[in-house]
């Protein structure tokens, strides 16, 4: 499954942890170029479609995922070397079930524009996102 994040004003696939993943951006993030820091510095991006499927797992297993609806608005700070920090505010909805939920988000987009994201909520639970930037009729999306 795939979705468009749209920089603007207001998704997120919420994937499994793998705390290694901090490792990864730390390592790699040295040998990034700048090719993306004005796009992402001060930016804000949403899931242009409210409510947008996504789907939860357990933290270890894809094998039993369950259907959720996400709206998630992601705002980051200043983007250097393609890594960067910021914030994710989303509000889910399972059947007639309602919750939200924050994030710390620590990125890095390579020059390729493969993106890797993990995000710490604020219980210390840690999820992982993967994506593509995606160039759609001259706008460019975060492809998650």
């Amino acid at each position: 499954m795939a979705f468009t994040m749209h920089r603007g004003k207001v998704g997120l696939l919420l994937l499994s942890s793998i705390a290694a993943f901090a490792f990864l951006i730390v390592s790699e993030a040295k040998a990034q170029s700048t090719e993306w820091d004005s796009l992402l510095s001060n930016s804000y991006w949403y899931v242009p479609s409210e409510n947008m499927l996504a789907y939860l797992s357990s933290g270890s297993s894809f094998a039993d995922p369950m259907a959720i609806a996400d709206q998630t608005l992601w705002s980051l700070g200043t983007a250097t070397n393609g890594v960067f920090t910021g914030n994710s505010t989303a509000a889910f909805k399972v059947g007639p079930i309602e919750f939200s939920s924050t994030s710390t988000m620590q990125g890095l987009v390579t020059d390729s524009g493969q993106i890797r994201i993990v995000f710490t909520g604020s219980g210390g639970a840690i999820t992982t996102g993967i994506g593509q930037m995606q160039n759609i009729d001259g706008t460019l999306y975060m492809q998650m």
